[in-house]
């Protein structure tokens, strides 16, 4: 087995609906959301605890990020599906040659499958990328809730929202690719070909029965309200409080104080007042129907709303320093990650097929020399 095929192999429990991916972050913790505990943590040491100063509302919808996509179910073909044709087929594939392409219309070759359009934009005739999906990922026999939702969701929050583009590839064909496609494919990578690079994360995965790690209530709020209020920066949410695992992009929250309750027992030490708190948070959900062109703006960018209802610990000096849930629904946990690094490998033709807008590049100052003359003597 090869180096890559031993990555491949360990990327493979990611292409499910499931976990966001195992990164170490240095605040792994423990936490109990039935017996507080006198301790929380945050997603950036620069968080604000302060109740008051901090926000109660915050959307980060204006981004051109943050897109509903397919998750691309497995027992269809994956990416190998030509979901742009009339007969929409995922497997037994009979892929053009270099001769047939010279005699197919631009409107034939747009019915090709993400990953046929790709091999091809690669000079790669003979179809690496669609054998690679169809031995190792599509699979008739599959669930039908498997699919890629985990990489959807990392390439929705680090990416602008793909546009149609046509490229042409080595030997003059031009290739049409609609969004759908380019988000298939930015999808397939983060899946089962780059883990990306956590940044911060809080909370773990658990089921019902065991959720000694869910996120608290008092880390909840103040990642939303320093992350999106504050920071106007999105964030991943698995929205699953079971073994399930959902991730999704956050972009919007709002924040309801519905009043004070007794201070009790269990409460964390130290706590001056215990307040309710209501929160409606919206996340952006896989789309309708699959499209060539975006859909942001449309009916097909899907969102969806969650209620979660919890009580906040603040001090003497308003400080959050705990809190409890309330609601039976709660998250796993949350995470954000690092910018988008250069695309690798046999995937460096996406960097073609993106609308990211180049870094900026700090300009070097202009340095001037003086000029002094020289100093002459008899």
């Amino acid at each position: 087995m090869t180096k890559y095929h031993i990555l491949l192999s360990g990327l493979l429990i990611l292409g499910a609906c499931a976990k966001a991916p195992d990164k170490p972050t240095p605040r792994q913790f423990n936490q109990d959301p039935i017996k507080q505990i006198p301790f929380f943590e945050l997603l950036a040491q620069d968080d604000s605890t302060n109740f008051i100063e901090l926000p109660l509302r915050g959307d980060v919808r204006d981004q051109k990020k943050f897109w509903s996509g397919d998750f691309w179910p497995l027992k269809k073909g994956n990416i190998n599906r030509r979901w742009n044709a009339h007969v929409r087929i995922g497997f037994n594939h009979r892929s053009p040659g270099l001769d047939e392409l010279r005699t197919l219309t631009q409107d034939k070759i747009a019915e090709l499958a993400p990953s046929e359009k790709y091999d091809l934009l690669m000079g790669h005739y003979d179809y690496p990328l669609r054998k690679e999906v169809n031995s190792s990922v599509a699979n008739e026999n599959a669930e039908t809730w498997e699919g890629m939702c985990n990489g959807w969701a990392v390439a929705s929050y680090l990416h602008v929202e793909p546009q149609p583009k046509t490229l042409t590839n080595p030997d003059g064909i031009q290739i049409p690719f609609g969004a759908e496609d380019i988000k298939g494919l930015l999808s397939y990578y983060y899946s089962y070909h780059h883990a990306p690079e956590v940044k911060a994360k809080v909370g773990e995965s658990c089921d019902a029965r065991n959720c000694q790690d869910d996120v608290t209530a008092a880390t909840f709020h103040l990642a939303l309200a320093n992350t999106i209020g504050m920071k106007k920066s999105a964030l991943l949410m698995d929205l699953d409080r079971t073994r399930d695992v959902w991730n999704h992009p956050v972009v919007a929250f709002e924040s309801e104080y519905r009043g004070n309750a007794e201070i009790h027992d269990g409460v964390t030490p130290g706590t001056h007042s215990v307040i309710k708190i209501k929160t409606t948070v919206t996340y952006v959900d896989e789309e309708l129907n699959q499209t060539w062109v975006p859909v942001i703006g449309t009916g097909n960018q899907l969102e969806t709303v969650q209620i979660y209802q919890y009580w906040l610990h603040l001090d003497r000096d308003g400080m959050v320093i705990g809190g409890e849930w309330k609601s039976n629904e709660r998250p796993d946990y949350l995470w954000t990650m690092n910018e988008a690094p250069a695309f690798e490998g046999n995937f460096v033709g996406l960097k073609d097929l993106i609308n990211d807008p180049a870094p900026v590049v700090a300009e070097e100052e202009e340095t001037t020399t003086e000029i002094v003359p020289p100093v002459i003597t008899n």
